[in-house]
């Protein structure tokens, strides 16, 4: 199981919180508040992609788009934590460190990107897509090409994108419904869901299981 941790503190920059304009945000306070003791946290981060609905739709653009630098944080009695950074401030902090293992198990050179709908992790490389996890398996075997993959994504998801029917009728986020093993809030089109949430003010727990 997965925790998860929106937060908001850090629109302060923004909204006049206190943050200076354009600091970063030492991500050491919230990890060590997080895990209930002191925390550090690794220097340099990981980037990670989300499928891009551009891709999904017409197969033009990158296969995903950024959307957080992941960083590890580790307490003294070996606890793991990942923060989420976007625009130099914490966005998110989830229990394990998931992030630096798949891309540890991607190597040197590979993009790291999910397929949020269906928590499906993988490593783009030289052309191909190629499974870091039991759900990536489940939908490309042990890889397939870019084009292969469009093909498959856009089966799954191009009728459910944000603008379809399928997302004007109401349905969450605008693709399938949602279940406990998915933790994105649907499609982030450059970070905007996850704007709103820091606007918003939102500070929320979830749970779901790891595949």
């Amino acid at each position: 199981m997965r925790k998860i941790i929106i937060v908001a503190a850090l629109a302060a920059a923004g909204l006049g919180l206190g943050l200076p304009a354009n600091a970063d945000q030492d991500p050491s306070g919230p990890a060590a508040q997080f895990l209930g003791a002191t925390a550090s946290v690794t220097t340099d981060g990981v980037p990670v992609y989300y499928l891009a609905a551009d891709f999904v739709r017409s197969g033009q653009g990158p296969v995903a788009n950024l959307q957080y630098t992941a960083k590890t944080a580790k307490s003294a009695d070996g606890r793991v934590a990942t923060v989420w950074m976007a625009g130099g401030q914490v966005a998110n902090i989830a229990s394990g460190d998931d992030e630096s293992r798949y891309a540890k198990a991607a190597g040197p050179g590979a993009t790291v990107f999910r397929e949020p709908q269906v928590n499906a992790w993988y490593a783009l490389r030289d052309n191909k897509v190629l499974p870091l996890n039991e759900s990536a398996r489940t939908a490309v075997g042990t890889g397939v090409n870019v084009t292969q993959y469009q093909r498959i994504v856009h089966a799954k998801y191009a009728d459910k994108l944000p603008g379809s029917d399928y997302a004007k009728s109401g349905a969450a986020g605008g693709y399938a419904p949602r279940d406990s093993d998915t933790d994105s809030p649907g499609w982030l089109i450059g970070g905007g869901m996850l704007a709103t949430v820091l606007i918003a003010g939102w500070v929320m727990t979830r749970r779901r299981s790891l595949s």
